[in-house]
């Protein structure tokens, strides 16, 4: 039988939502963990889980979760316990106190980027300006970003246009996960063990 999971997402939702977990990622996750869930039509979102269960959803088809961001619990129960408390008492939605009360760098979100569809156009097919400064880009370079792009047509609003070269087959649409959590590493100097026993024996001569 499947296993579902209760996802609290960062966004001011009314209710949370259920998604499936893969079998590969069973023995993985517990409440507390963090985990990288689709949520609307491809944004992929930082959600926490709440609670396991058999118990498949009645409104909707669950989606599969992404991936699992870490190996414990990021949260305690006492935690969850009091960010209910302060939804309650602030009378604002769970999913709000969840985004204030973690750093920003855990709420990992995903970053639309558009390659080459499928089916580019021919040399038949007229390209208006921005369709054409779009493609011959991708030329060069086989992604871009939502805001790469922007600048290339400088418009703001790229949708209609993306929309419509999708729908055309020139161009597809992928999401990657964006992790800004970079860990401070320090480097180090250590004195070699032979180093350290010849200026030992120096110093205090037998």
């Amino acid at each position: 039988m499947d296993w579902f999971a209760d996802i609290l997402l960062p966004l001011p939702l009314e209710r949370n939502y259920t998604y499936r977990i893969p079998s590969h990622m069973k023995a993985s996750l517990d409440p507390g963990i963090r985990v990288a869930v689709p949520f609307g039509s491809s944004k992929l979102y930082t959600g926490l889980v709440l609670r396991l269960h058999q118990e498949p959803p009645e409104a909707y088809q669950a989606k599969e979760i992404y991936r699992v961001l870490d190996q414990e619990s990021l949260i305690t129960p006492e935690q969850l316990r009091h960010w209910q408390w302060v939804s309650a008492y602030y009378m604002c939605t769970l999913g709000e106190v969840f985004r204030s009360a973690v750093p920003s760098v855990f709420l990992l979100q995903s970053e639309t980027r558009v390659r080459k569809g499928d089916h580019p156009p021919s040399e038949e097919e007229a390209l208006d300006d921005e369709e054409f400064l779009v493609m011959e880009a991708l030329e060069h370079q086989p992604v871009l970003s939502i805001a790469e792009i922007s600048g290339i047509i400088d418009r703001k609003n790229t949708l209609p246009l993306l929309g419509r070269m999708m729908r055309e087959g020139w161009i597809r649409q992928e999401e990657k996960l964006i992790e800004r959590f970079v860990p401070r590493q320090v480097r180090y100097i250590r004195l070699h063990s032979t180093a350290g026993n010849r200026i030992l024996n120096n110093c205090c001569p037998s």
